[in-house]
C-alpha cells in the first residue's frame, strides 16, 4: 500500500501512533499522484526556473492534464456550433404548410395531410438535424467531463506540490526569517491559499469555452440571422464598464480580505503564545477588542466583494434583455424580422446571456486565485536573511562570550522588506500615506500665511490667572521654526506638545502604521495657540513619515546600534534579561544566543508571590507601559514591606 499522507506528515503520524501506522480502510493511492513525488516534481522545475510563476511551474510540471484539456475543448465549442445551426433548419421546416398538399397548377387546390403523413413529412424532413443535435449534446456532455476531470487532478495535483514544498520550505527558514516576513500568513498559505489555487484550476477550462461560446454565438447571429442583429451586441458596451469595475473592485477587496485575514491570525497567534499570555494577561480586554475590529474591517470587504459579485452577475443576466429589445426593435424598424429568423435569434441571444451568467463565478474564482498564488509565490521565493552577521562558538563554555571590537547590526535593509503579499500592514500603509499627502497639503496651506517674509499673526492667549482677559502674545519658537519650513519631529517642541496634550511619545508616531489624525484634531475648548501647536505636531509627523516612505526602497547597511559589545557569562550564570513590556529582552537574547533549539528541559515548579497590585484605564492602552512601570517603582521605593499600593492615575 503507498503512503496515502503528506510526506511531511509522516514522522507527526509516526509519534502520534506511537510509531506504528494504525490500519485503515483508506485504498492504495497512484504513484503519480504521490505528494511526495509531485512536491519532488515542482521543486525541481523551480529550481531550473526560479524566475517564472508559480502558476507556469505548476502547468510545466502537469503538461499531461492541460494537453487533456486542451484537447477536449475544441469538441465543447463544436457541439456549441451545431445546435443554433440545428435550430435554424428547425425553423425553416416547422411551418405550418408542411401539413397541406399545396398543388398550384389548378386553382385553390390544397389537400389537408393527416396527422400521420404530417408527422412523417416532418421527420423525413428534420430526422438528421435531430441526431446531429443528440450527438452534439452528448459529444458536449464528453468534452465537459473529460475538462472537468483533467482540471481537478490538476488541482489535486497543484495543491500537494505546493502544500510539500511551502511546508518544507517553512521547517527550512529560521524563526527570525518567518517571523519578519511571514507573519500571521502561515496557516492562510497552507490551507486557505492552497484551497484558492485548487478552486481556480478546477474551474480553469471555463476562460477558454465561455468566450469561445460567445464568439460562435454573435458569429451565427451575424451570418444566419441578419447582420442587423448585431446591433444588439452594442448593448455590452454599456454592461462591459459595469462588469470591469465590478471585477476591480472585487479583486481589490479579495486581496484586503487575505491581509486582514492574516492580521487576525497573527493576533491570534501572539495571544495564544506563551510567552506573549504573559506580557498580554492584564490586557485582555484590549487584545479580544483588537480581533473584533479585525473581524468587522474582513466581514466589511467580504460585504463589498459580494456587492460587487452581485453587480457582475446581475449585469450578465439583464443584458440578454436589452439585446433582444435593440436587436427585435431594429429588425422591426428596416422590416426584415420574420418568422425563420426569430427562434434563431432568441435561441442565440439566451446563449450569449448564459455565457456571461457564468462569467462571474469563473472571474471571482480567477481573481482569488491570483491573489493566493502571488501570496504562495513570495513566500516559496523568500530569501533567507543573512546569517554571517551571527558568530558561533563550538565551545560550549565560551558559547555567550563575547570579546574584542565587534560591532551589532542587523544586516542590510533588504532582510527587514516584507514583500506586499505577506505584509499583513501594507495596504494600511498605503491608505495612512494618501491620507498623510492629503493632510499635507491642507496644513501647507495653513502654514503659508507664517512662512517667511509676511507678517507673523498674533496668537490670542487665555490667560490662566484672570478670567475672561486675552493677552496677546507671540510663541517666538513655534512661529520661528514654521517661518524656516523646520518640521522636525525629535526637536525638544514636539516633547513638549506630547507632554502638553498628552500624546503617545514621539516615538509612537515615527510609525506610518500608528498615524491618526484625530491626534491633533482641535476641539471647541483649544485656543489658537492650541490650534498652532497641533497642527505643528502634526505637520512634523507627517514630515518624518513621509521622508521614511520615500526612503523605503533605498538599498544601504543599517548603522551598528552596540558598538564595541563585551560581555562575559560564567556557565549557569545567566538566569534571566529584566526589563518592561517592550524593551527588547528577547532580542537581546536571541542576538546572543542566535538560533537555538531545545534539545531537554526540566520543569521546576514555584511559587512566587508580589505584595502590590498594578492598575491601568481601559481604552488607554499606550500608556500600560508606563502606569506598571510607575507601580513597580513606588512598590521597590516602599521596600515591598508588604504594603499594597495602587495607581489610578496615568502618565503622559
Amino acid at each position: 500500500m503507498f503512503d496515502v499522507t503528506w510526506s511531511w506528515l509522516n514522522y507527526i503520524v509516526k509519534l502520534a501512533k506511537v510509531k506504528q501506522l494504525q490500519i485503515n480502510d483508506v485504498k492504495a493511492t497512484k504513484v503519480n499522484l504521490s505528494p511526495k513525488k509531485l512536491g519532488s516534481d515542482f521543486a525541481a522545475q523551480f529550481n531550473q526556473h526560479p524566475k517564472q510563476s508559480v502558476l507556469k511551474n505548476l502547468f510545466t510540471v502537469n503538461k499531461k492534464n492541460l494537453i487533456g484539456m486542451f484537447a477536449a475543448i475544441p469538441f465543447y465549442t463544436l457541439s456549441s456550433a451545431v445546435a443554433p445551426l440545428c435550430i435554424r433548419n428547425f425553423q425553416l421546416n416547422l411551418q405550418p404548410m408542411q401539413l397541406f398538399d399545396c398543388d398550384f397548377s389548378k386553382p385553390s387546390y390544397i389537400n389537408q395531410k393527416t396527422v400521420r403523413q404530417g408527422l412523417n413529412s416532418i421527420f423525413s424532413l428534420l430526422y438528421p438535424y435531430w441526431i446531429i443535435l443528440g450527438l452534439g449534446q452528448v459529444l458536449r456532455s464528453f468534452a465537459d467531463t473529460i475538462c472537468s476531470a483533467n482540471c481537478i487532478q490538476m488541482g489535486v495535483k497543484f495543491t500537494s506540490a505546493l502544500l510539500d514544498n511551502v511546508f518544507n520550505k517553512m521547517m527550512l527558514l529560521t524563526e527570525t526569517t518567518k517571523n519578519v516576513n511571514a507573519q500571521g500568513s502561515l496557516a492562510n498559505i497552507l490551507f486557505t491559499d492552497t484551497m484558492k489555487i485548487m478552486f481556480l484550476a478546477k474551474s480553469y477550462y471555463r476562460i477558454f469555452t465561455i468566450p469561445l461560446d460567445m464568439i460562435v454565438a454573435i458569429v451565427y447571429l451575424g451570418a444566419y440571422v441578419d447582420s442587423v442583429a448585431l446591433i444588439g451586441i452594442s448593448a455590452l458596451l454599456i454592461f462591459m464598464p459595469v462588469i470591469g469595475t465590478c471585477s476591480s473592485i472585487m479583486s481589490k477587496a479579495l486581496k484586503r480580505m487575505a491581509t486582514l485575514r492574516d492580521i487576525r491570525s497573527q493576533k491570534i497567534q501572539e495571544i495564544l503564545n506563551a510567552i506573549k499570555v504573559v506580557k498580554l494577561f492584564n490586557t485582555e480586554q484590549f487584545q479580544e477588542k483588537r480581533i473584533e475590529n479585525q473581524r468587522i474591517q474582513e466581514m466589511k470587504y467580504v460585504a463589498i466583494a459580494s456587492n460587487a459579485f452581485t453587480g457582475h452577475l446581475i449585469s450578465g443576466q439583464i443584458s440578454n434583455i436589452v439585446m433582444a429589445v435593440i436587436s427585435f426593435g431594429s429588425l422591426i424598424g428596416l422590416n426584415k424580422l420574420d418568422i425563420t429568423k426569430s427562434y434563431t435569434m432568441i435561441y442565440l441571444l439566451t446563449f450569449i446571456q448564459i455565457s456571461l451568467g457564468q462569467l462571474p463565478v469563473m472571474l471571482m474564482a480567477l481573481q482569488d486565485g491570483i491573489v493566493s498564488l502571488n501570496r504562495i509565490s513570495a513566500f516559496i521565493h523568500l530569501s533567507e536573511i543573512d546569517s554571517t552577521i551571527v558568530e558561533t562558538n563550538s565551545d560550549f563554555e565560551s558559547a555567550i562570550q563575547v570579546s574584542g571590537n565587534h560591532d551589532f547590526a542587523y544586516g542590510l535593509e533588504e532582510d527587514q522588506k516584507i514583500s506586499p503579499n505577506l505584509d499583513s500592514a501594507y495596504f494600511m500603509k498605503i491608505d495612512r500615506h494618501k491620507e498623510m499627502v492629503a493632510n499635507k497639503r491642507k496644513l501647507e496651506k495653513y502654514f503659508s500665511k507664517f512662512q517667511l517674509g509676511r507678517q507673523k499673526p498674533q496668537i490670542e492667549i487665555a490667560s490662566a490667572d484672570v478670567k475672561d482677559q486675552k493677552v496677546v502674545s507671540e510663541q517666538p519658537d513655534v512661529l520661528s521654526l514654521i517661518s524656516q519650513s523646520n518640521f522636525e519631529l525629535t526637536n525638544s517642541l514636539c516633547v513638549e506638545i506630547c507632554i502638553k496634550y498628552n500624546f503617545p511619545a514621539i516615538t509612537f508616531f515615527m510609525n506610518i502604521k500608528n498615524y491618526m489624525d484625530a491626534y491633533f484634531v482641535s476641539t471647541k475648548t483649544d485656543t489658537k495657540q492650541d490650534v498652532l501647536l497641533k497642527n505643528y505636531m502634526h505637520m512634523c509627523v507627517i514630515a518624518f513619515n513621509l521622508k521614511q516612505w520615500d526612503q523605503k526602497d533605498k538599498s544601504k547597511p543599517v548603522v551598528p546600534v552596540i558598538k564595541n559589545f563585551n560581555i562575559v557569562v560564567p556557565k549557569g550564570q545567566l538566569v534571566g534579561i529584566q526589563g518592561h513590556v517592550g524593551s527588547g529582552k528577547s532580542s537581546l537574547f536571541s542576538c546572543i544566543l542566535g538560533e537555538m533549539k531545545i534539545v531537554g528541559h526540566n520543569t521546576a515548579e514555584k511559587q512566587i508571590k508580589l505584595d502590590f497590585d498594578y492598575g491601568f484605564q481601559q481604552n488607554e492602552e499606550q500608556k500600560i507601559e508606563s502606569i506598571i512601570k510607575l507601580n513597580f517603582q513606588l512598590w521597590v521605593k516602599m521596600g515591598a514591606m508588604g504594603s499594597r499600593t495602587w495607581v489610578s492615575q496615568t502618565t503622559g
